[in-house]
């Protein structure tokens, strides 16, 4: 007889039993079946006619092993139920609505239609009024919103007027279309820009983003979805329980009560059919700061992973350790802190603080003291070196600095040059403080180089360097400086007489006086008295040279002042150079006498001041003076 291997149902419920809450699982036995696949005929070890045989078979064990298998329709439920070595032939999880991605996983989503590919349920379109807000098949199109415009703007007022206006499930300040800085989506986004990414979710638990951002766990008959370390799972309703082990058909058995229910001990069970499995079991810990988690016990297996790290650093400042180091915010860098309070900056519980600013700013150290933006703009200069050598102090850089000038062999400046503390004092030979001049020895007064010149020798242009360049007349050595030392030309006659003389003034404030008697002569003819001093032609160079002229003494007023040509003071009322214009005081007689003119005597002494003018710079030029009486 040919015999063909099939599970017995009754060994897939014996094996499935083991998972069982409560009473005492029961121990399968093992069966086996021989079909021969005839007509009825004999039925060899005791089977019926037409039917297949039963073999029970224990392994003495109590194990219950099973080791054939009966074939009975096959049904999605993730076994072999035909016995023809393919699980759940027949139907195509990649694409069946009914059982999309896995056995009793409907795609139909609420409120809408959707479509199975790939494994995936994907919403196709929803009814109207609702919104698949979250992106996710698993709870259908679950946002009941009547959208009124396309996008959210603030140049419309959508952005502030506390309406959903677009059916995205985010209002005003909360959606991207409003502001940058939003609550954070699952989405491997920084969304609202604290420095972590997707922290507020955690896909190893979180049922709508089980172990990837979107991925939502399918609900089962009687079961709640759970997420367990990035795997999707269910747990049963409070009185049932998963007795086959299959997902599929979720939680399929009532749940009946154990004798000692004991829920501390992880085994998978839920001793007291609340629901609830092991929820007494006292966990361990595992990870740091926000990676830490408990140890978990999941049909009856314990495990503990800690959380990913939300951050790869802990450059946050949150009190919160984001790279799970044990140690909290300490690779942040302050920001909008200034100058010396960046460098002082703290994160305090989760609150920047910058360092307290200095009072000033006048240490030359390079660094904003008092965080005004500015660096050492407080610093006080100070100086150093000795006359031209004193140098004043510059922070430059953050670096304090004050160099002395270079020292020169002093010079007459009325500067220290060799900055030794005394101004023009003598240098070290063969230095001089002023140059050697001819006609003349230069010494130093007041920062100057003044010339005391040789005898007949005058410093015409008052300039050191030159020396005494200037040669006088003799006369200059035995007076003419001064009206009280005026040079006599002695008596002048109204009868023509007729002097040249000449000078230099130098230097620029010399003067030459000169002194003379005009005589009037007594006359019983023509008066001839006609004093007339004036400069030769030519006699007056550059036009620089003035002449002031006193009669009766230079202590009187002066006759003629600043006359750049001649005087004249006369009384023959003629003009001598033209013989026929004789007039004026003819004829003459000294007392009164009837006919003729009274012709007084008119003698007088007369000083001469030889100038220069006001303003005209020194030389050694020559003027040439012409005294006279009755020339002209």
């Amino acid at each position: 007889m040919q015999h063909r291997w099939t599970w017995a149902l009754a060994g897939i419920v014996g094996v499935l039993a083991i998972a069982g809450c409560g009473a005492e699982a029961v121990q399968p036995v093992d069966v086996v079946v021989h079909d021969d696949g005839g007509d009825g005929g004999d039925g060899g070890d005791g089977g019926a006619d037409g039917d297949a045989d039963v073999e029970v078979r224990d392994d003495g064990d109590g194990g219950g092993e099973t080791d054939a298998c009966v074939s009975v329709p096959e049904v999605c439920d993730g076994l072999d139920n035909d016995c023809d070595t393919v699980v759940d032939d027949g139907w195509d999880l990649l694409a069946d609505e009914a059982n999309c991605g896995g056995c009793g996983i409907a795609c139909d989503p609420l409120h809408g239609s959707g479509e199975c590919a790939a494994g995936e349920c994907t919403i196709i379109d929803c009814e109207p009024g609702w919104v698949d807000a979250n992106g996710t098949a698993v709870d259908g199109c679950e946002y009941e919103c009547a959208s009124s415009t396309g996008a959210e703007s603030p140049d419309d007022g959508t952005c502030s007027d506390a309406y959903d206006n677009d059916c995205d499930g985010r209002t005003d300040d909360t959606d991207t279309d409003c502001a940058t800085c939003v609550p954070e989506f699952c989405d491997a986004l920084d969304n609202d820009c604290d420095g972590l990414t997707d922290e507020d979710y955690d896909i190893d638990f979180d049922v709508m983003n089980c172990g990837a951002c979107g991925h939502a766990c399918p609900a089962r008959p009687h079961g709640v979805a759970t997420c367990v370390l990035g795997a999707c799972d269910f747990h049963c309703e409070a009185g049932w329980e998963d007795a086959n082990g299959l997902p599929a058909d979720g939680c399929e058995a009532t749940c009946e009560p154990g004798e000692v229910p004991d829920e501390v001990a992880c085994d998978g069970r839920d001793d007291d059919c609340d629901g609830l499995t092991d929820e007494d079991f006292l966990p361990t810990t595992c990870g740091r700061g926000p990676c830490q988690r408990n140890e978990i016990c999941h049909r009856g297996e314990t495990a503990c992973e800690p959380r990913d790290p939300p951050a790869t650093t802990d450059a946050t400042c949150d009190n919160t350790d984001d790279d799970c180091d044990g140690t909290v915010d300490e690779e942040w860098v302050p920001t909008g802190c200034v100058g010396a309070c960046n460098d002082t900056a703290a994160c305090v519980e989760g609150t920047p603080q910058c360092g307290p600013p200095a009072a000033d700013d006048a240490t030359c150290d390079g660094i904003d003291d008092d965080c005004d933006g500015v660096s050492d703009e407080d610093y006080v200069t100070y100086t150093c070196g000795l006359g031209a050598c004193l140098r004043s102090s510059m922070c430059l850089l953050g670096i304090d600095r004050c160099r002395e000038g270079t020292a020169v062999a002093e010079t007459c400046n009325a500067i220290d040059d060799d900055c030794d503390g005394t101004t023009d004092n003598d240098p070290p030979a063969p230095a001089v403080l002023c140059a050697p001049a001819p006609n003349g020895t230069a010494s130093c007064a007041a920062g100057t180089c003044i010339m005391t010149c040789d005898p007949g020798w005058s410093d015409a242009d008052g300039t050191a360097a030159t020396g005494c360049e200037c040669e006088l007349e003799p006369s200059e050595a035995t007076g003419g400086g001064s009206c009280g030392a005026a040079i006599d030309l002695g008596p002048l006659a109204d009868g023509g007489a007729d002097t040249t003389v000449r000078g230099k003034i130098s230097p620029g404030a010399d003067e030459d006086w000169y002194t003379f008697t005009a005589q009037d002569s007594a006359d019983d003819t023509c008066d001839a008295f006609n004093v007339d001093v004036r400069f030769n032609p030519g006699g007056n160079p550059g036009n620089v040279f003035r002449i002031d002229v006193y009669r009766g003494g230079c202590g009187t007023a002066a006759e003629c002042t600043d006359a750049p040509d001649r005087y004249s003071w006369y009384t023959d009322f003629s003009d001598r150079s033209v013989p026929t214009d004789m007039r004026g005081e003819c004829q003459c007689r000294a007392s009164n006498t009837e006919g003729y003119n009274l012709c007084a005597d008119n003698s007088a002494v007369f000083h001469v001041r030889v100038y220069r003018a006001a303003g005209a710079a020194g030389d050694c030029a020559e003027y040439s003076l012409r005294i006279t009486n009755g020339v002209f």
